[in-house]
């Protein structure tokens, strides 16, 4: 089997699955996907199988492109407004932040009273960036529900706008390299 394309979007952080799964490998070899770098059956169908899920993201995008084009740019100019929303959000704390600065250096307030506030602003800093981050969030999900009525696939934003822009990922299978191994 054969990329000829790279998958850059594809990664996979820490996790306790991930680690869970290494430490299942080395007790039993049989689950393993890669085994002295060959594929084992189990890893050549695990491939198959993500590859034909990510030509199938692609088709259906590709299909109702204009469509999930028009929906990308509405997500977007939505993301775009909370972002300039929020923004004006955090203004007044990062000006109350700066006359506080002002009013300690000025002898005005003790250090515990500065402190105190200066904690209480950042709690309040820390809230309007959790609040956006659930309105992304809910904007993100309410696309991907979108994407799956009207392409029936739940792809997220970022990933239709890459299927929209990059040409398909194409596979390659030697017929030396069956399927079963």
């Amino acid at each position: 089997m054969e990329l000829t394309a790279p998958v850059a979007h594809l990664g996979r952080g820490f996790d306790h699955r991930g680690w869970a799964f290494g430490l299942g490998c080395s007790l039993r070899p049989e689950i393993r996907y890669a085994c002295r770098g060959e594929f084992t059956a189990r890893g050549l169908e695990a491939a198959v199988d993500l590859l034909a899920d990510l030509f199938r993201d692609y088709l259906a995008v590709r299909r109702h492109e204009g469509e999930v084009d028009a929906a990308c740019r509405r997500t977007r100019q939505e993301l775009d407004a909370l972002h300039r929303d929020f923004e004006a959000r955090k203004g007044p704390p990062h000006q109350d932040r700066a006359a506080l600065r002002r009013a300690f250096r000025a002898g005005g307030l003790t250090q515990s009273d500065y402190q105190r506030r200066l904690k209480g602003l950042g709690r309040e800093l820390m809230r309007i960036e959790r609040e956006r981050w659930d309105a992304e969030r809910a904007a993100g999900g309410r696309f991907a529900a979108w994407a799956e009525a009207c392409c029936g696939r739940r792809v997220g934003l970022d990933e239709a706008e890459r299927l929209l822009t990059e040409p398909a990922l194409v596979v390659l299978a030697r017929p030396d390299e069956g399927q079963g191994g």
